[in-house]
């Protein structure tokens, strides 16, 4: 099982057969999320930790999906945030 992607794959029940190990590395993933992506701007870690077949079930009908889609997302979000209030 490749842990260093977040899929789109449905996952086992906890305290089947996943290991620690493998666990961490999936919770690693997705820290980088709010940390190196949003916060930071790192864009380029969205191809890193998600699946190429990822699909977001919250985006609208027609949205653009997988990393693309994300990107999209926080492309906006951090330049309305960057945005002087007021103007």
């Amino acid at each position: 099982m490749d842990t260093s992607r977040i899929s789109s794959e449905p996952t086992e029940a906890p305290g089947t057969s996943t290991s620690s190990r493998e666990a961490d590395g999936v919770l690693a993933a997705v820290r980088r999320l709010p940390l190196e992506v949003f916060s930071e701007g790192k864009l380029s870690v969205l191809d890193e930790v998600l699946a190429p077949d990822y699909v977001d079930h919250s985006f609208p009908p027609g949205a653009t999906q997988g990393a693309a889609g994300v990107r999209e997302i926080v492309s906006q979000l951090r330049t309305t945030r960057q945005t002087p209030q007021g103007r």
